[in-house]
């Protein structure tokens, strides 16, 4: 007599088939978005980079000025103005020129990447007409003893509603606040 209680071993095969293939479909629908990663990487590159020229004015004796557009920054710095041929003049005129540093240079992101400005809690409008080293305005201004103009940087890629906080606290250190959703 045949015992036909129990499963076969083809069928109990066939099952952990099956419960393997929707474990690893699943797997890869609930896994995180690589833009989150993207946007994380970008933020801190961008407080590393803030942190950095806050340093450099501090070392190296000098006012530093950012001037920020949607897709990066450019670093001034605060020097007397060299005197034109033909000009006379006694009072001492002071201007904002590219920073000259061997370690630090303009922040580009990525196309996909924009940022935003706020300082007091307001947004700045970012420009992304390129200025004449004369009529340069700098966003943010970083003195020599490290004291800065407290802004806060919002970092996101379009057609994506989360975003990072670049966040200062106006003596030269930045945090990165976690992917928040920007419609909330």
């Amino acid at each position: 007599m045949r015992n036909t209680q129990g499963f076969t071993l083809v069928e109990v095969l066939v099952v952990i088939v099956v419960i393997a293939a929707i474990v690893s479909i699943s797997g890869v629908n609930t896994g995180s978005d690589p833009r989150d990663n993207f946007v994380k990487a970008e933020s801190t590159r961008l407080k590393f980079y803030m942190e950095s020229l806050t340093d450099d004015a501090i070392l190296n004796s000098k006012n530093i000025g950012i001037h920020f557009t949607p897709s990066g920054a450019n670093p001034y710095q605060w020097q007397k103005a060299i005197p034109k041929e033909n000009e006379n003049n006694i009072k001492e005129e002071w201007e904002w020129s590219p920073l000259q540093s061997n370690r630090i240079d303009k922040l580009v992101f990525q196309n996909e990447i924009k940022l935003k400005l706020y300082i007091n809690e307001s947004e700045i409008i970012l420009s992304t007409s390129t200025e004449t080293e004369k009529t340069i305005t700098p966003h943010v201004i970083i003195q020599s003893s490290g004291i800065q103009t407290l802004a806060n940087l919002n970092i996101s890629i379009d057609d994506y509603n989360k975003s990072i906080f670049v966040k200062g606290n106006g003596a030269g250190r930045y945090k990165v606040e976690g992917l928040t959703d920007e419609f909330q």
